[in-house]
């Protein structure tokens, strides 16, 4: 039947599903932060708004100094300029270096050259900006010069798998190199075979011919002692004219020698002659030195053609008759030779077609030049020097077309164009330049040139790479330590300024300006770490310290701009909101500037060089700061404690910019709680603080009577209440955030202020309280005189500023103060203080709570009257109606009357009203079931069922009332006593030993009534119950002596199962409270199905014996009889001798118990049940809340 009912609750269920999901998201938002109605917050001038919103205008500076603005950067040079890459300080060194350009040109060596010699030289034009008359000009002048003498510098690395010409299956192989003209030897030239490989390095170099220096005779001198090659020990092999033809040494016993042996030739003719090598197994040393000696005879080029074969003859047949084996020639055209030096392996010919040779040959091969002028082809000092300058030439050239084409050159990458580096390879290759002076030069003149046109970062880095790859740092003289030691310092220190300027040339809010500083350190770092930086700038810091001290610099020199205007102020004259806002706005710069450092800055250095410099320029400010404030502070009348002043939201503006400065201290980790700092300042504002409570409180209670006089009904998501709740509870909400943001440091120091606080805004919720009931009452709502709609609205208004207060714990950061004050001064000064914080806020939510309470009740007493009729039509109507049926005329009046509240209250007022409507409806079922005119089961079996249907209705399968609230012990209690009613007498005393059992089994206080020691046996097959009560203990005294005089009744019950069983007797003990009854009784004729009926038990009761009156109830036991050994399933025992006595403890009967409820049931029928009345007669004596 209760099917029946979920039907008829779809309704209300569909309605208060949707103001579930208003109510939710109605407790999940904040309080409005404005004033529900703006005649309230025009009535004190904004008071609570201008306050809040010193917090808004703080969050939203904080927000726009870390937003990242994207504005284009400026270049570094323009910021920090700098001498170092001036060129040219006469027109003289301008065209000598062009002049050398030019001739480089004209003369350039090397095959494979994809540029022709017009497209160098107007590229060379307009680099250096010459016009076409300069250019004709000093091209004649470059013409003049004589042209360089060519030089090939071969070396002659290794060969392998040459062909063994020794019994012992090796060879002793050497090589003789010479250039050959073309008209003395017609042999082909030498294919290559194997891959070229590239190298820079020089092992094992011999004495090569002075080369002189360049045309320009320039004395400065720079990086070539460090990268020419060694001399070597002279032997008799020099002594050959180093011109014509020179050997290797012999490597004796191997078919894959390794020489790495250099020689130098000059070339006539470079478009026929030839390079000539050839491998021979060594058999006499004579044979091959008296053979070199013979070519001192030779006076030119056209005779050594022969002398190849005069050679080659003389090592056949030597003195001894030993003989010298060919082991393979190559032939190499010089014309095919790049400019660039190439590294190959050649395979070896023989003389002849049929010459059969094996093997390959490694040579590295480099062309050059040099000029006979009398100079020491050593000093190349000039040359670098020109290289130097002309790579500069041409990266301003390359900047400036970058500025053409981009209008910036902050991204250059550095890269050259293919002809300027032809024309610098050219340079270097004619001034027998090494890679490791190009590497130099181009650290030269691209730190020089970004240090006055600032371009990628990048670019630095990787030539920084480059120098610590390619230059060996313990090659350095002392010249040119001194040389690029100055460079470097030159660097770091602009580098260095560019730190101490980093607001300006990288500010924070620009992460493309933020990414270039992040580039910056890893170049200074990557310097710093190179081997040759360590040698040639050794006294120098190292680079944490040099950085981390410019950076305190910096800050300290930004704090004294910062300072300037405050410290300018004649405070002496200055009214105090003056002086606070000097004060603020220095405070706020400084924080802002800090707080840049910390989020955007630090990062960059912790995570490029590991520095960590904020926590130091933060210590400088805030003892720099706190100075300044102090100074000022003194001439600052609202800051006195004992003055009258008012403050202004001045005052607090400047608090709060105090506050979020000591929140970086926080955010740093290193707290400073100096005497002297900023956070010692706070103390300061304890007065100004107390006097903006009590304006709080007074303001606050004057927008109350405000916010009620010119209330009106308003709609907030979905809930229907007045106005001027919304005004107090926004009021509260902005106190509640000022005070957030004020945040105290101390928190010991401010518990009275707190206690203050949260006073004055539970007590004006309190007043609100009362203020809205008395409105309501004056409506006559508590008299039936008012409609439901205000109610209504005063509950929501009611709720509402409730919700406000109960969260102030959290809010408020009672633990934490609670925590302050435990430090201050001891464990318990801090549980006093959380908990009369506590006791204030649950204080005022009980009374709002009573107020919600009287409202809701009487609301469910309105609904007593109407509600009683539609129970007495349910209870009363004809059996043949369902009771579905017959509860409808109560469902359609809850439907009705709960339909608009469903709609418009918070859910927590509706809860309240459905659970005093609910117990209302509990009331009057009790009453109903407690009827003296019911005789029928059926009148129970419909309240049972109306039961049932009504609490489906009321929890909505989970969306309504909580299960809990709705099976509440009242409606347990009514349903079982209900239940009960609707059963027969015999089931109901049934019931009433079953529950008696069930609840004997549950009690916990085993000696509260003593106990009785017992045996209880059935014999099946004499169908006897045979029992022995053997003795008591601990029994109540019930006797004026304190004493009892006991005895036992035992029958079993229930009576109607057991029609003709005796009540058997113990004798009486006198005076004892532990009697001893050694006492045997038995049942005769009881079935087995009797003894396993579940309400089948043996009844002790224990009574005192009293002659005058009738006997006193000391306590009873019960045992079931299908547990008594015999009666059990497969139970069997040889008889009652051979059990354990079993003890138990004894009980009395409770009112609140079930087995009383049933009891209580058969009372009720007991005028119109004779069974019923005889069972409560002979119980009552055990029941005495029935007497």
């Amino acid at each position: 039947m209760a099917n029946c009912g979920r039907s008829r609750s779809e309704r209300l269920k569909a309605q208060r599903t949707l103001s579930i999901q208003r109510d939710s998201s109605a407790e999940r938002r904040t309080s409005p932060k404005q004033s529900a109605n703006s005649a309230v917050q025009q009535a004190d001038g904004s008071f609570f708004e201008s306050f809040t919103a010193l917090i808004w205008r703080q969050q939203n500076q904080r927000l726009r100094g870390a937003a990242d603005d994207g504005r284009t950067i400026i270049a570094e040079s323009k910021v920090i300029g700098t001498e170092h890459g001036r060129m040219f300080p006469s027109r003289k060194d301008f065209e000598s270096l062009y002049v050398e350009v030019l001739y480089t040109i004209k003369h350039k060596v090397g095959a494979g050259s994809t540029h022709a010699l017009s497209e160098l030289f107007e590229y060379a034009k307009k680099s250096f900006g010459v016009t076409p008359d300069e250019h004709a000009r000093l091209l004649a002048k470059a013409a003049e010069e004589k042209p360089p003498i060519l030089v090939l510098h071969v070396t002659v690395v290794e060969a392998k798998n040459l062909e063994a010409k020794d019994p012992d299956g090796f060879s002793d192989p050497y090589c003789m190199i010479g250039i050959v003209p073309e008209s003395s030897q017609s042999q082909p030239s030498t294919p290559n075979k194997l891959n070229v490989h590239h190298t820079t390095s020089f092992p094992n170099d011999i004495e090569e011919t002075p080369k002189s220096p360049s045309r320009t005779g320039s004395a400065l001198k720079k990086f070539s002692q460090s990268f020419k090659r060694k001399k070597q020990t002279q032997t008799a092999r020099d002594l050959i004219p180093a011109r014509f033809i020179k050997c290797t040494m012999v490597v004796n016993n191997s078919l894959n020698p390794i020489w790495n042996e250099k020689f130098r030739f000059d070339v006539c003719d470079i478009e026929h002659d030839k390079l000539h090598l050839d491998i021979w197994d060594h058999d006499d040393d004579a044979s091959v030195l008296d053979a070199a000696k013979k070519l001192n005879e030779v006076s030119g080029l056209k005779g050594l053609g022969r002398y190849f074969k005069q050679v080659a003859q003389s090592a056949r047949t030597s003195s001894s008759g030993n003989v010298d084996d060919f082991l393979g020639s190559v032939n190499i055209r010089l014309s095919e030779l790049p400019s660039k030096e190439i590294d190959q392996w050649y395979e070896l010919e023989g003389r002849s077609s049929r010459s059969n040779v094996e093997g390959y040959i490694r040579l590295r091969l480099s062309l050059a030049t040099r000029e006979d002028k009398g100079v020491s082809e050593e000093d190349n000092q000039t040359d670098v020097r020109q290289h130097e300058d002309l790579l500069c030439v041409f990266i301003e050239h390359e900047l400036e077309e970058e500025q053409t084409r981009y209008g910036t050159k902050t991204n250059w990458k550095g890269t050259l164009t293919t002809t300027a580096e032809n024309i610098l390879h050219q340079h270097a290759v004619q001034g027998d330049i090494s890679d490791a002076q190009q590497t130099i030069c181009r650290w030269l003149a691209y730190s020089k040139k970004f240090m006055l046109h600032s371009f990628d970062w990048e670019v630095l880095f990787g030539i920084l790479d480059l120098v610590d790859k390619q230059v060996p740092p313990n090659t350095l003289s002392r010249i040119e330590e001194q040389s690029i030691g100055e460079s470097f310092d030159n660097f770091l220190e602009w580098c260095m300024q560019l730190a101490h300027e980093q607001r300006i040339v990288f500010p924070s809010n620009s992460r493309i300006a933020r990414d270039r500083l992040e580039l910056m350190l890893q170049c200074m770092n990557r310097l710093t770490i190179m081997p040759i930086f360590k040698r040639c700038c050794p006294f120098r810091r190292d680079l944490k310290s040099q950085l981390t001290a410019t950076l305190k610099r910096s800050a300290a020199d930004q704090y004294e701009k910062f300072a300037e205007k405050a410290r300018r102020l004649e405070a002496k004259t200055c009214i105090d909101d003056a002086i606070l806002l000097a004060l603020t706005e220095l405070t706020h710069a400084v924080t802002a500037d800090l707080r840049a450092s910390l989020l955007h800055y630090e990062p960059i250095y912790a995570g490029s060089i590991n520095v960590h410099y904020v926590p130091s320029i933060y210590r400088h400010a805030d003892k720099t700061l706190a100075e300044d404030v102090r100074k000022l502070a003194v001439f600052i009348k609202v800051l006195d404690e004992e003055a009258t002043i008012e403050p202004t939201t001045r005052v607090f503006e400047f608090y709060l910019a105090l506050r979020d400065f000591i929140g970086l201290n926080d955010e740093l980790g290193e707290k400073i709680e100096d005497d002297g700092c900023v956070r010692s300042l706070q103390t300061l504002f304890r007065g100004a603080t107390q006097k903006w409570l009590e304006m709080a409180r007074e303001r606050l209670m004057r927008r109350i009577t405000k916010a009620v006089e010119v209330e009106r009904t308003k709609q907030e998501d979905g809930i229907t209440l007045a106005s001027s709740a919304l005004d107090v509870s926004s009021c509260i909400t902005q106190i509640i955030e000022f005070w957030q943001q004020l945040d105290w440091p101390d928190k010991s120091a401010i518990s009275q202020l707190l206690t203050k606080l949260t006073d004055d805004v539970c007590q004006s919720t309190v007043y609100y309280s009362d203020v809205v009931h008395d409105n309501l009452k004056r409506q006559g709502f508590f008299e039936g005189r008012c409609g439901e709609e205000a109610c209504v609205v005063t509950l929501n208004n009611l709720e509402h500023v409730r919700r406000c207060i109960r969260p102030l714990s959290h809010d408020l950061k009672f633990a934490e103060v609670a925590k302050a004050v435990d430090g201050e001064h001891g464990d318990r000064a801090g549980r006093q203080t959380r908990a009369r914080l506590n006791q204030i806020v649950r204080t005022a939510e009980e009374d709002i709570a009573k107020r919600l309470t009287q409202i809701v009740d009487t609301i469910a007493d309105r609904t007593r009257v109407e509600m009683n009729n539609h129970i007495f039509h349910l209870c009363w109507a004809p059996s043949s109606v369902k009771a579905s049926d017959a509860i409808s005329p109560l469902m359609n009046f809850l439907d009705s009357y709960l339909l608009n509240m469903n709609q418009s209250l918070y859910r927590t007022n509706l809860d309240r009203v459905l659970t005093a409507v609910w117990n209302t409806l509990l009331d009057l079922l009790r009453e109903a079931s407690k009827s003296d005119d019911v005789r029928e089961t059926v009148y129970f079996e419909r309240l049972r069922d109306a039961l049932q249907i009504l609490s489906d209705f009321f929890h909505v399968e989970g969306r309504g009332l909580p299960i809990d609230v709705v099976e509440s012990e009242s409606y347990k209690s009514l349903l079982a006593q209900v239940d009960l009613s609707a059963s027969t007498t015999y089931q109901i005393i049934e019931r009433y030993f079953k529950d008696k059992m069930e609840e004997q089994a549950a009690s916990k206080s085993l000696q509260s009534f003593g106990t009785l020691t017992t045996r209880v046996y059935y014999n099946a097959d004499a169908r006897i119950i045979q029992v022995e009560v053997l003795n008591a203990s601990n029994i109540i005294a019930l006797d004026s002596n304190g004493l009892s005089d006991p005895f036992v009744e035992i029958q079993l019950e229930p009576q109607h199962l057991f029609p003709q069983q005796p009540v058997h007797k113990t004798k009486i003990i006198r005076n004892s409270l532990h009697p001893v009854f050694e006492e045997s009784f038995e049942f005769d004729n009881v079935s087995l199905d009797q003894c396993r009926h579940q309400a089948a038990s043996v009844h002790f009761t224990v009574m005192d014996h009293d002659f005058m009156m009738a006997n006193d109830f000391a306590g009873e036991l019960f045992v079931r009889l299908a547990e008594v050994p015999g009666a059990k399933l497969g139970d069997h025992v040889p008889g009652v001798s051979s059990l354990n006595p079993h003890t138990s403890p004894l009980t009395q009967p409770r009112k609140e118990s079930k087995s009383a409820i049933a009891l209580s049931t058969l009372n009720d029928r007991s005028s119109w049940d004779k069974q019923a009345a005889a069972f409560v007669k002979r119980h009552k004596h055990s029941a005495t809340w029935l007497l």
